[in-house]
């Protein structure tokens, strides 16, 4: 569970749902969507997904600590759009002029795989969705997920199987932080 700023606050158990992050593909490109949701399956059997899964699950709210996935791919170009406020799903990297992030490392583990070369884009969420519906992207990455489902679907635009996800929980104050708080009021 990712807890960012707790102080305070505790969850409670059980969680009430759960978010499945996905990536987004242009309308009518069902072909590319099987060949990525493929590859998938097979990537989730992989030493490289349970990495990622330790990571996303001890990832503190902080720092990113993604393998470096230089790309190889040389055929046919997939256009990436990635939100910009996607930290840690997909973020620009400060070193590097490729992005970096959880969304990202089976993308980039897919396109070298298959040989595709990848090119970025940095944009917001409401452009990437209307980027992928205009065809100016292929692929759209950074805190996408199927909240969004139904939305975007009525626009045409596809949704990958799960890349992972993150349980939901309601948080309460704990009895510390509420003592405090009247503290303040008095």
């Amino acid at each position: 569970m990712v807890l960012v700023a707790s102080d305070g606050l505790t969850a409670i158990e059980p969680p009430f749902g759960e978010v499945n992050y996905t990536l987004f593909f242009k309308p009518k490109s069902d072909a590319l969507l099987g060949e990525f949701n493929a590859f998938l399956a097979a990537y989730r059997q992989s030493e490289a997904f349970e990495d990622h899964i330790a990571r996303l699950e001890a990832f503190d709210g902080t720092d990113y600590d993604g393998p470096d996935i230089p790309l190889t791919g040389t055929g046919p170009v997939l256009r990436v759009a990635i939100d910009a406020e996607g930290f840690p799903r997909s973020f620009p990297d400060t070193d590097e002029d490729v992005p970096i992030g959880f969304d990202l490392e089976a993308l980039k583990a897919f396109a070298n795989e298959r040989d595709y070369r990848l090119e970025f884009a940095v944009s917001n969420y409401e452009d990437i969705v209307f980027g992928l519906k205009a065809g100016i992207y292929d692929i759209g990455a950074g805190y996408l997920s199927d909240i969004f489902k139904n939305e975007v679907s009525a626009a045409g635009i596809l949704l990958s199987d799960p890349l992972d996800s993150t349980s939901l929980y309601f948080f309460q104050k704990t009895q510390q932080n509420i003592r405090v708080a009247m503290e303040e009021l008095e």
